[in-house]
């Protein structure tokens, strides 16, 4: 009987064991070919989120850890998968970083914008929208374009185009918009051909419309400017002053306030106008009686006059563009032998001398600026 009832013991403890072996295998292998510990050590506590998180191909490891702190669960994280085909930690983190979701990612895409740099570019240009970027490229064609269009202050990209219209462009209206132009007062000063690129500079320097500027149209548009903003009217002399400013890149007469009223007030008493296109060693000597016209030449020997009464009035031999040598007279400034000046000068006619070759007859007459 004793033996029997130990039989019985035995054969319980036996069976529970296995019992228990087998409920732990169970519980054990259901979560697949990791280990119950690997998924709980990554924060995962039941099975069904193991599963799940194994059905988008994630298992136990450093991706698991990486998305986990980007605080996804794995029905979370499937939402990336078009996005980051891989459910790569760091594809997903720049977009979330970004502010936008799996959503919103699709949403740029179909409005053709679709690398996270294009979606931040247009984010800093306050176009926050995928529906705004789209008819901004609908309209411009590229980022790139509207970025011009937005910085000058446009908002809507239907206004774009009503500048198009008129012939503004990316370039011209940032300068547009700052001076607070309207489209019909740009409008205005287009019909009278003036260049766009020109209407806020005049505008801003004090020429309320163009009948305002209608005088000054003939003088370059910077020395218009600073005429304007010198409170100076234009006439005959200023006009050819502004044509003949620029010689051989330096600038003669517009440079600033003092030196435009020095020439001019020596310019007003002996000329009225400076020839245009017409350098003075290249006209007729018999034709440059009582005219002004700009030179450029090489002192080469002086020849100062001396009068009865001992004044000295400065003179020289000058050899001016194609060599052709002029005699100029009566310059107020220093001019050194072989040194180079440019200046106005007024034609008296010839001037006769003797030479190793013979008696010579060049051009002569007064300098009147010299620079």
């Amino acid at each position: 009987m004793k033996r029997s009832k130990l039989s019985i013991l035995f054969l319980s403890l036996v069976i529970t064991i296995n019992l228990y072996g087998y409920n732990w295998d169970k519980s054990h292998n259901k979560w697949g070919y990791f280990s119950m510990y690997e998924w709980k050590e990554q924060g995962v506590s039941t099975y069904e989120e193991a599963k799940s998180w194994y059905k988008i191909g994630i298992e136990p490891g450093y991706q698991l850890k990486q998305l986990k702190k980007l605080k996804l669960n794995a029905e979370s994280a499937k939402l990336w998968k078009d996005t980051c085909p891989q459910l790569k930690d760091y594809c997903i983190k720049k977009w979330i970083n970004l502010g936008i979701s799996p959503n919103d990612v699709s949403q740029w895409n179909k409005a053709g914008v679709i690398s996270s740099n294009s979606i931040l570019s247009w984010k800093k240009l306050n176009v926050t929208t995928p529906e705004l970027a789209k008819e901004w490229l609908t309209i411009t064609s590229d980022l790139y374009y509207a970025k011009f269009w937005i910085e000058a202050g446009i908002k809507n990209p239907k206004e774009v185009t009503k500048w198009k219209a008129i012939g503004v462009d990316r370039y011209t209206i940032k300068d547009i918009k700052k001076a607070n132009l309207s489209i019909d007062t740009v409008s205005q000063w287009i019909k009278h051909k003036v260049k766009i690129k020109n209407i806020a500079k005049l505008i801003n320097a004090g020429f309320e419309d163009y009948s305002d500027y209608e005088d000054y149209k003939v003088i370059a548009i910077d020395n218009a400017v600073k005429l304007k903003k010198w409170n100076i009217e234009p006439n005959k002399l200023i006009e050819s002053m502004s044509y003949g400013n620029i010689i051989f890149g330096e600038e003669l007469f517009f440079k600033n306030k003092k030196v435009f009223m020095s020439a001019y007030n020596s310019l007003n008493e002996n000329c009225e106008e400076i020839i245009k296109d017409k350098w003075f060693s290249s006209i007729d000597m018999n034709h440059n009686e009582d005219k002004c016209y700009i030179f450029a030449g090489e002192m080469i020997q002086r020849l100062d006059e001396k009068s009865f009464f001992g004044t000295i009035t400065q003179a020289g031999l000058v050899n001016g563009l194609a060599k052709r040598n002029f005699y100029a007279k009566k310059f107020q400034t220093s001019w050194l032998e072989k040194e180079t000046k440019i200046g106005v000068i007024k034609g008296n006619g010839s001037f006769s001398y003797n030479s190793n070759s013979g008696k010579q007859v060049i051009p002569t007459g007064t300098v009147i600026f010299l620079k």
